[in-house]
């Protein structure tokens, strides 16, 4: 037991040391567009992490006021893993644009350059890290999106072989 409990301790440490090396070192960024924003490392709202080995904490900007529909989550550290991944513009602006139906109110300069400076700080500290793209969040979504038009072409198709059997019925009913 007492095993456990140090582990969930380094853990737990190590999180907390990923949070506030990150933290410190953008505390002075601030991303401007329609809405100031700034840098925080948010740890998962869950009963457990199963001792910090399942928490994946999000990076995100956020909106300051505190208005959380301005936030934007771009990416995720994973302590246990040593890795971080993170969205590129292009990814976020195409989220942005599915759900909102405009562009993102972020410049890209700016925010290429945080991703370049966080990709060069985390390698640092031995983490591994992967920028997503626009493609590859599209690849990924396009076999749920091919599997539900399936779906639904054949609830079509069954609808037409059904109607004509029922006019069939009532046509051979009739004579």
């Amino acid at each position: 037991m007492t095993y456990e409990r140090n582990a969930i301790t380094a853990f737990a440490q190590a999180t907390v040391a990923a949070k506030d090396l990150i933290e410190t070192k953008f505390a002075p960024t601030c991303f401007t567009g329609a809405v100031a924003r700034r840098v925080k490392v948010d740890a998962p709202v869950v009963e457990s992490t199963g001792g910090g080995k399942q928490a994946r904490e999000s990076i995100v900007l956020k909106a300051d006021g505190g208005d959380p529909t301005h936030n934007i989550a771009c990416g995720f550290l994973d302590v246990g893993l040593r890795a971080c991944e993170m969205r590129s513009y292009a990814a976020l602006n195409m989220l942005h644009r599915q759900r909102f139906n405009n562009a993102l109110d972020l410049y890209q300069s700016e925010y290429d350059k945080f991703v370049g400076e966080l990709k060069v700080l985390l390698e640092a500290e031995g983490f591994a890290f992967k920028v997503v793209e626009a493609e590859e969040l599209r690849a990924k979504a396009a076999p749920g999106m091919q599997k539900t038009s399936g779906s639904g072409a054949m609830f079509a198709l069954g609808l037409v072989v059904a109607l004509i059997v029922v006019g069939l019925i009532v046509l051979f009913a009739l004579r």
